[in-house]
């Protein structure tokens, strides 16, 4: 019993793998000083050379990316941390919000991570459940009402904030 447990859980988890490097990237982040300053944060543009962005009155950290893509099992983030130092995660104290155009806000269920850091040059990918109340699960509508995704990772003394925005069309 306890092997086929643990052989569905390293299936699931592969396929889970599979799908956040097959990603088609509807959303771009970058690290920023504090919460109040999302707002600041614009894409100017994407294509194959990568993303424009601007971060008008706010300090942001460049080093610290983020990809997000909605698909049939919600949320995938992809947060990349090429900084010289170790990002804290905690299951617990991490929060990942989701700010509808129309100003909603929406705490993101925690699927499923295992991780206590990001390390220097590594990429991790959480899984996250979309918003059910009041919010349509319907993921085009998920991906044309969202005006932001704001991740909050580690504790209150050392958060790293990362925000989202949609990917320009074309």
């Amino acid at each position: 019993m306890r092997k086929t447990q643990t052989v569905i859980l390293f299936l699931l988890l592969s396929i889970l793998c599979i799908g956040c490097a097959t990603t088609r990237n509807d959303f771009f982040g970058i690290g920023i000083n504090n919460v109040y300053s999302a707002k600041d944060f614009t894409i100017r543009s994407y294509s194959k050379e990568g993303v424009q962005y601007d971060c008008d009155h706010c300090t942001m950290n460049s080093n610290i990316s983020a990809w997000a893509e909605v698909n049939w099992a919600g949320l995938e983030v992809m947060v990349k941390n090429d900084t010289d130092s170790p990002i804290a995660t905690n299951y617990y104290l991490d929060s990942f919000s989701l700010i509808a155009k129309d100003g909603k806000e929406f705490r993101l269920g925690k699927i499923f991570y295992d991780e206590n850091y990001i390390n220097p040059g590594r990429t991790i990918c959480y899984y996250l459940s979309t918003p059910f109340d009041g919010f349509s699960t319907d993921m085009k509508r998920v991906k044309e009402e969202t005006a932001m995704i704001i991740c909050e990772l580690g504790s209150p003394s050392d958060k790293v904030i990362i925000v989202l925005k949609p990917l320009p069309k074309g």
